[in-house]
């Protein structure tokens, strides 16, 4: 069996490190600091704008919503709304340069940047001790999700990183090929899009989400699992569905 894993989310938690490099990408008349004092320079009404967008967000792409808002979005119908009267070529184009950013503070602050992502708890143990292959299928770069595992001693655990996704559901429906896959992720929106091929989509109830994604989680059916249960979950020989 195959265990998908997001990682942002998931995995890992950076919410300040996204945050500034969504803010810089959108604000390139600042001057770009030591990912620090990038992060100790955001606007806190910013922080709280970011924060509301990341938990309807599912590509950096998406990220840049909250650069183009005054205030927190308050549902994913308001989300839906703004990031639709944005043109799609410039929330690409903010993502490129969030992605640069985030490669000169992983290159030149690296000691600063990997200080900004904490794996949550138990979740290097299960990655480690799992008797599955464990795929990373992220929005998260490869780069990035490659130097987080390697500090924390797991890249030899991960069989494959598939990083930079914008349609997960591509990678998922070739690993289903090899054999069974149970997929995790925290975007509820990913989950309910997995579930249309034949595999054990799972929604992660920590990371980043909403009341609103509880309430159709529950109304649909989706299963779901708390971060105390990932490694009974991960350990289990999972029967994919179809």
């Amino acid at each position: 069996m195959i265990v998908a894993l997001d990682f942002d989310g998931v995995v890992c938690d950076a919410l300040l490190e996204c945050a500034a490099v969504t803010w810089y990408a959108g604000h390139l008349d600042h001057c770009i600091p030591a990912l620090s004092d990038a992060v100790k320079a955001l606007p806190p009404d910013y922080v709280e704008r970011f924060r509301s967008v990341r938990s309807y967000s599912r590509t950096l792409a998406d990220f840049m919503v909250a650069n183009h808002t005054e205030s927190p979005v308050r549902n994913r119908h308001e989300f839906d709304d703004v990031r639709a009267a944005i043109p799609t070529q410039a929330l690409d184009a903010q993502a490129a340069i969030g992605e640069q950013i985030r490669t000169r503070w992983r290159s030149g602050d690296y000691t600063s940047w990997i200080a900004h992502h904490t794996l949550y708890p138990g979740v290097a143990e299960v990655i480690a001790g799992a008797p599955h292959d464990i795929v990373i299928v992220s929005a998260k770069d490869s780069a990035s999700i490659s130097a987080i595992l390697t500090h924390h001693a797991l890249s030899g655990a991960v069989s494959a990183i598939h990083g930079s996704c914008t349609d997960k559901n591509e990678v998922l429906s070739r690993l289903v090929e090899a054999e069974p896959v149970l997929f995790i992720d925290d975007s509820l929106a990913n989950v309910m899009a997995a579930e249309s091929l034949a595999l054990s989509a799972v929604w992660a109830e920590w990371g980043y989400h909403t009341a609103e994604d509880v309430s159709l989680a529950q109304s649909a059916g989706t299963t779901s699992i708390a971060l105390d249960d990932i490694g009974d979950i991960t350990s289990s020989t999972y029967q994919s569905v179809t």
